[in-house]
């Protein structure tokens, strides 16, 4: 009961109203909105307002049906396997953003018909994009470390606004330990491990792999810092790739046209100031506990080389919300740290329910939850209710 009182709470908490522009508990959605991807054409959207529900009519065949929330973020499905999320937005409501798939591309929004708003520019999305997510903020860690957790973040807390507010933070995570023993060309890899007092710099002067586990998953994507990588990429001379997985080895996930074929592993893109990251999908992120940095000789190679690279991390998204003062709490002893096993009985217990509010956490987004794993798709926050139900 506690668990489900603990999924409940973030239930609430993700999805109660918050400072945001509209919300749909005052403002009906019901009326002739224009999608600018179809030119004139239109869709005709019904809501039922005591079950903040609502069908739309429109391009697509069939009758897409979709779930409103007291915050303003709604969701529509168009089929099984086809579901938007998006934000009402705008002076009047006038506007649906869409932020997820299928409609997600740079301009996509709707607007109410005869509305003043719809004559003139929609606003800008409700929310960053990932590589602009603000960095973790607007509280401290002042809550007591539990060993029981896999959540490095169960010792922080928010405040009010922060929560009220429903956006994405981001954080960096280094990794724990390596995996395997790394190449004789990699050299100082345990530096880039987290609490090493190794100087933090790995140097590279060959072909090889080396892999790297964070301890736990994240929603997130990998990224390293590299002062002499640049002209060996530009030139050829270097084929660099990262891998992520939630398993020990390169993950394939079922391919999308957004999302490498599914193919986990990928030739790094150059950012600013000497950054690369692997980027796999429109919106960064995957389930990651395993990060794989690879080297390949590519044309012309030089003999011999050398780069520098530090600063190997997971850049984790999180949504704010406060879980673990709450938490279930059983008596017993915790178990001593060379034991392999994580032990039983109470600390087991407290295992099991705080992984399964981890799961819960990872998988939050603004308008319900998503998920990290093969199939990404958004299950709106009212269906953990509705599992709890029986309905």
């Amino acid at each position: 009961m506690r668990l489900a009182a603990a999924l409940l709470m973030l239930v609430r908490t993700c999805c109660a109203g918050s400072a945001v522009a509209c919300s749909t508990t005052t403002t009906s959605i019901s009326g002739i909105w224009r999608d600018p991807r179809h030119g004139d054409q239109t869709w005709t959207v019904e809501e039922n307002a005591t079950e903040l529900t609502f069908t739309a009519q429109g391009p697509w065949p069939g009758e897409p049906h979709g779930q409103l929330f007291p915050n303003g973020s709604l969701w529509l499905t168009f089929s099984a396997a086809n579901t938007a999320t998006g934000q009402v937005t705008g002076v009047g409501c006038d506007f649906i953003t869409w932020t997820d798939p299928p409609d997600r591309k740079a301009g996509n929004t709707w607007c109410r018909v005869g509305s003043a708003s719809c004559s003139h520019p929609p606003p800008g999305p409700p929310s960053p994009g990932p590589d602009q997510y603000p960095p973790l903020g607007g509280g401290s860690f002042s809550g007591s470390p539990v060993p029981a957790s896999p959540d490095p973040l169960v010792a922080y807390r928010w405040n009010e606004s922060a929560i009220a507010a429903q956006q994405f933070q981001a954080y960096r995570r280094s990794p724990r330990r390596l995996m395997g023993i790394p190449p004789a060309t990699f050299t100082g890899a345990s530096s880039l491990l987290n609490g090493s007092t190794g100087g933090g710099a790995m140097l590279v002067s060959g072909e090889g792999s080396v892999a790297f586990d964070f301890d736990s998953e994240c929603a997130g994507w990998l990224e390293f810092q590299s002062p002499d990588l640049a002209p060996l990429l530009a030139s050829g001379a270097l084929i660099v790739l990262m891998s992520t997985s939630e398993f020990t080895q390169p993950q394939f996930t079922t391919p999308t046209k957004d999302n490498n074929n599914g193919n986990c592993t990928s030739t790094v893109s150059s950012l600013d100031g000497g950054r690369y990251r692997l980027d796999l999908n429109s919106e960064l992120y995957e389930g990651l506990r395993y990060g794989w940095l690879h080297v390949r000789r590519g044309k012309d190679c030089p003999a011999s080389f050398r780069i520098t690279v530090s600063e190997f991390t997971a850049v984790c998204q999180v949504l704010p919300i406060n879980y673990a003062d709450n938490a279930f709490v059983a008596s017993g002893s915790t178990p001593s740290a060379l034991i392999t096993e994580p032990g039983a009985g109470a600390w087991t217990l407290e295992e099991v329910w705080y992984t399964a509010i981890y799961t819960m956490r990872v998988d939050l987004l603004p308008g319900g939850f998503g998920s990290i794993l093969m199939d990404r798709c958004v299950y709106p926050a009212i269906v953990v209710e509705q599992l709890r139900s029986g309905a």
